[in-house]
Protein backbone atom coordinates (compact mmCIF):
# COMPACT_ATOMS: atom_id res chain seq x y z
CA UNK A 1 0.00 0.00 0.00
CA UNK A 2 1.35 3.37 -1.26
CA UNK A 3 2.16 5.99 2.08
CA UNK A 4 1.73 9.53 2.25
CA UNK A 5 3.75 10.89 5.01
CA UNK A 6 3.49 14.47 6.88
CA UNK A 7 6.11 16.60 8.54
CA UNK A 8 4.34 19.75 10.06
CA UNK A 9 6.50 22.88 10.88
CA UNK A 10 7.56 24.84 13.64
CA UNK A 11 5.07 25.39 16.46
CA UNK A 12 2.79 22.56 15.29
CA UNK A 13 4.41 19.57 17.47
CA UNK A 14 3.31 17.88 20.74
CA UNK A 15 5.74 19.67 23.07
CA UNK A 16 4.23 21.80 25.91
CA UNK A 17 6.09 24.34 25.86
CA UNK A 18 5.93 25.25 22.42
CA UNK A 19 2.07 24.64 22.03
CA UNK A 20 2.04 26.84 24.68
CA UNK A 21 3.84 29.94 23.01
CA UNK A 22 1.56 28.86 19.82
CA UNK A 23 -1.50 29.70 21.82
CA UNK A 24 -0.28 32.44 23.05
CA UNK A 25 0.96 34.00 19.03
CA UNK A 26 -2.72 32.81 18.01
CA UNK A 27 -4.60 34.97 20.90
CA UNK A 28 -2.24 37.61 20.17
CA UNK A 29 -3.21 37.73 16.51
CA UNK A 30 -7.05 37.60 17.23
CA UNK A 31 -6.42 40.94 19.67
CA UNK A 32 -4.75 42.82 16.92
CA UNK A 33 -6.94 42.05 14.40
CA UNK A 34 -4.57 39.89 12.07
CA UNK A 35 -6.52 36.75 11.88
CA UNK A 36 -9.58 35.67 9.76
CA UNK A 37 -12.21 33.19 11.15
CA UNK A 38 -11.15 30.15 10.11
CA UNK A 39 -6.87 30.57 10.41
CA UNK A 40 -4.74 33.13 12.25
CA UNK A 41 -1.37 34.70 10.86
CA UNK A 42 0.39 32.38 13.27
CA UNK A 43 -1.62 29.30 12.20
CA UNK A 44 -0.81 30.24 8.10
CA UNK A 45 3.03 30.46 8.69
CA UNK A 46 3.49 27.53 10.85
CA UNK A 47 1.42 25.04 9.50
CA UNK A 48 -1.10 25.00 13.06
CA UNK A 49 -4.40 25.08 13.03
CA UNK A 50 -6.69 27.18 15.46
CA UNK A 51 -7.70 25.43 19.09
CA UNK A 52 -9.87 22.62 18.49
CA UNK A 53 -9.31 22.08 14.91
CA UNK A 54 -7.06 19.66 13.30
CA UNK A 55 -3.68 20.71 12.29
CA UNK A 56 -3.55 20.65 8.28
CA UNK A 57 -1.09 16.84 8.38
CA UNK A 58 -4.10 15.46 10.52
CA UNK A 59 -5.80 12.38 8.80
CA UNK A 60 -8.89 13.25 8.72
CA UNK A 61 -8.01 17.25 8.30
CA UNK A 62 -9.42 19.07 5.31
CA UNK A 63 -6.19 18.92 3.46
CA UNK A 64 -5.97 14.81 3.73
CA UNK A 65 -9.44 14.50 2.48
CA UNK A 66 -9.09 16.66 -0.63
CA UNK A 67 -5.49 14.81 -1.20
CA UNK A 68 -7.54 10.95 -0.97
CA UNK A 69 -10.21 12.62 -3.67
CA UNK A 70 -7.54 13.60 -6.18
CA UNK A 71 -4.74 10.88 -5.51
CA UNK A 72 -5.34 7.27 -5.66
CA UNK A 73 -2.27 4.32 -4.79
CA UNK A 74 -1.50 1.67 -7.28
CA UNK A 75 -3.78 -0.54 -5.42
CA UNK A 76 -6.65 2.32 -5.42
CA UNK A 77 -5.72 3.10 -1.38
CA UNK A 78 -3.03 4.93 0.70
CA UNK A 79 -2.03 5.13 4.08
CA UNK A 80 -1.54 8.49 5.32
CA UNK A 81 1.12 8.86 8.20
CA UNK A 82 1.67 12.17 10.54
CA UNK A 83 5.10 12.48 11.39
CA UNK A 84 5.58 14.42 14.86
CA UNK A 85 8.48 16.37 16.03
CA UNK A 86 8.69 18.70 18.92
CA UNK A 87 8.48 22.10 16.63
CA UNK A 88 10.95 24.08 18.29
CA UNK A 89 12.39 26.29 16.28
CA UNK A 90 16.07 25.84 16.85
CA UNK A 91 18.67 23.77 14.37
CA UNK A 92 19.43 21.17 17.05
CA UNK A 93 15.02 19.50 17.46
CA UNK A 94 15.73 19.77 13.53
CA UNK A 95 17.96 17.77 13.19
CA UNK A 96 17.12 15.46 15.91
CA UNK A 97 13.52 15.03 13.97
CA UNK A 98 15.68 14.38 10.97
CA UNK A 99 17.31 11.13 12.41
CA UNK A 100 14.19 9.75 13.93
CA UNK A 101 12.54 10.70 10.20
CA UNK A 102 15.49 8.75 8.59
CA UNK A 103 14.51 5.95 10.53
CA UNK A 104 10.96 6.05 9.88
CA UNK A 105 12.07 5.94 5.96
CA UNK A 106 14.39 3.47 6.37
CA UNK A 107 11.55 1.14 8.03
CA UNK A 108 8.88 2.38 4.63
CA UNK A 109 12.06 0.52 2.36
CA UNK A 110 11.81 -2.75 4.60
CA UNK A 111 8.25 -3.08 4.27
CA UNK A 112 8.84 -2.44 0.25
CA UNK A 113 6.34 0.16 0.18
CA UNK A 114 6.58 3.28 -2.12
CA UNK A 115 5.48 6.83 -0.30
CA UNK A 116 5.57 10.06 -0.67
CA UNK A 117 7.34 12.82 1.46
CA UNK A 118 5.79 16.49 2.32
CA UNK A 119 7.36 19.27 4.59
CA UNK A 120 5.59 21.91 5.30
CA UNK A 121 8.01 24.97 6.93
CA UNK A 122 10.47 23.76 8.44
CA UNK A 123 9.25 20.17 8.57
CA UNK A 124 10.88 20.69 4.76
CA UNK A 125 14.39 21.32 6.70
CA UNK A 126 13.97 18.28 9.03
CA UNK A 127 12.81 16.36 5.37
CA UNK A 128 16.13 17.49 3.95
CA UNK A 129 18.33 17.06 6.65
CA UNK A 130 17.21 14.01 6.69
CA UNK A 131 17.57 13.16 2.96
CA UNK A 132 21.19 14.50 3.43
CA UNK A 133 21.37 11.95 6.24
CA UNK A 134 20.49 9.05 4.28
CA UNK A 135 23.32 9.75 1.22
CA UNK A 136 25.93 9.86 4.39
CA UNK A 137 24.93 6.38 5.47
CA UNK A 138 24.53 5.25 1.76
CA UNK A 139 20.67 4.67 2.39
CA UNK A 140 19.11 4.22 -1.59
CA UNK A 141 15.30 5.17 -0.36
CA UNK A 142 14.51 3.77 -3.47
CA UNK A 143 10.67 3.25 -2.63
CA UNK A 144 10.38 6.97 -2.56
CA UNK A 145 8.33 7.65 -5.40
CA UNK A 146 8.90 12.03 -4.74
CA UNK A 147 9.40 14.90 -1.91
CA UNK A 148 8.31 17.86 -1.73
CA UNK A 149 8.34 20.84 0.42
CA UNK A 150 5.76 23.84 1.02
CA UNK A 151 7.12 27.38 2.33
CA UNK A 152 10.53 25.80 3.72
CA UNK A 153 13.19 28.36 4.77
CA UNK A 154 16.18 26.43 3.44
CA UNK A 155 19.26 27.68 5.56
CA UNK A 156 22.79 27.72 4.27
CA UNK A 157 25.16 26.82 7.31
CA UNK A 158 28.92 27.56 6.49
CA UNK A 159 31.20 26.19 9.41
CA UNK A 160 32.80 28.72 11.03
CA UNK A 161 37.19 28.30 10.87
CA UNK A 162 37.50 28.62 14.73
CA UNK A 163 36.64 25.99 17.02
CA UNK A 164 36.20 28.86 19.57
CA UNK A 165 33.44 30.10 17.19
CA UNK A 166 31.88 26.75 17.46
CA UNK A 167 31.53 26.00 20.48
CA UNK A 168 28.91 27.11 23.23
CA UNK A 169 28.95 28.72 26.07
CA UNK A 170 30.44 26.22 28.11
CA UNK A 171 33.15 25.23 25.40
CA UNK A 172 34.31 28.88 24.99
CA UNK A 173 34.88 28.77 29.18
CA UNK A 174 36.88 25.91 28.61
CA UNK A 175 38.85 27.25 25.93
CA UNK A 176 39.15 30.86 27.39
CA UNK A 177 39.86 29.57 30.93
CA UNK A 178 43.02 27.15 28.92
CA UNK A 179 44.09 30.13 27.35
CA UNK A 180 44.66 31.98 30.20
CA UNK A 181 46.70 29.43 32.19
CA UNK A 182 48.90 28.84 28.88
CA UNK A 183 49.49 32.47 28.78
CA UNK A 184 49.84 32.83 32.58
CA UNK A 185 52.56 30.20 32.32
CA UNK A 186 54.33 31.29 29.37
CA UNK A 187 54.87 34.65 31.12
CA UNK A 188 56.27 32.62 34.53
CA UNK A 189 58.73 31.13 32.41
CA UNK A 190 59.91 34.17 30.51
CA UNK A 191 60.30 36.74 34.13
CA UNK A 192 61.77 33.10 35.63
CA UNK A 193 64.40 33.17 32.62
CA UNK A 194 65.12 36.71 33.01
CA UNK A 195 62.99 39.10 31.19
CA UNK A 196 62.47 42.54 32.05
CA UNK A 197 59.28 43.17 34.12
CA UNK A 198 58.35 45.08 31.82
CA UNK A 199 58.76 43.21 28.67
CA UNK A 200 56.77 40.45 31.06
CA UNK A 201 53.90 42.68 31.65
CA UNK A 202 53.05 44.03 28.04
CA UNK A 203 53.18 40.16 27.23
CA UNK A 204 50.52 39.36 29.86
CA UNK A 205 48.54 42.68 28.90
CA UNK A 206 48.54 41.60 25.46
CA UNK A 207 47.64 38.42 26.18
CA UNK A 208 44.29 39.38 28.63
CA UNK A 209 43.53 41.51 25.80
CA UNK A 210 43.62 38.56 23.35
CA UNK A 211 41.42 36.44 25.80
CA UNK A 212 38.74 38.80 25.96
CA UNK A 213 38.55 39.76 22.29
CA UNK A 214 37.98 36.73 20.69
Amino acid sequence: MAVIVTVHGTFAGEDDDVTGVRKKSIALAGKTGTTKPELTATESATGGSAPGKLQWDDDNSHFARRIRELVNGADGKFQWETFKWNGKNSEASRRQAARLLLTKLVSLEEQKSPYVVIGHSHGGSVLAFALQLATKQAYSLSNMSAWMTVGTPFLHHRKKSFLYARGDSRVKGVILIALTIIISGVIRFLSVEGLPKDITDTLLLIGVTLVLTI
